[in-house]
């Protein structure tokens, strides 16, 4: 599998910068047992899950932390860094991709 497959264009105006109100109008997109894709809000939810159903809450935040790098002594040595978060006054957490030098 080649991880390019999942890149893709997202306009900066469809990132939402504050949640939806009320909370519960914020979008749901989810197949169901027969493969079919449906778009409803998230109060839906409670219509699509099962006893044995298991959710996984992700309460990271996000901060804007794209670093771009363009080196000014050779040609074509340009990278990006996403920070993570800080560790001390001096060093920071980072992640890169591993074919980041084009």
């Amino acid at each position: 599998m080649n991880i390019d497959e999942f890149d893709f264009v997202l306009p900066k105006e469809l990132i939402a910068q504050f949640p939806a109100n009320p909370r519960g109008s914020s979008k749901l997109l989810y197949f169901d047992p027969h493969h079919k894709i449906h778009d409803q809000v998230f109060d839906y939810i409670v219509n699509i899950l099962n006893p044995s159903d298991v959710l996984v809450f992700n309460d990271t935040k996000v901060i804007p932390s794209l670093l771009k790098i363009h080196s000014i002594n050779a040609k074509k040595t340009n990278a990006s860094l996403n920070i993570v978060h800080q560790i001390n006054d001096s060093s920071w957490q980072v992640m890169a991709p591993s074919q980041q030098i084009n």
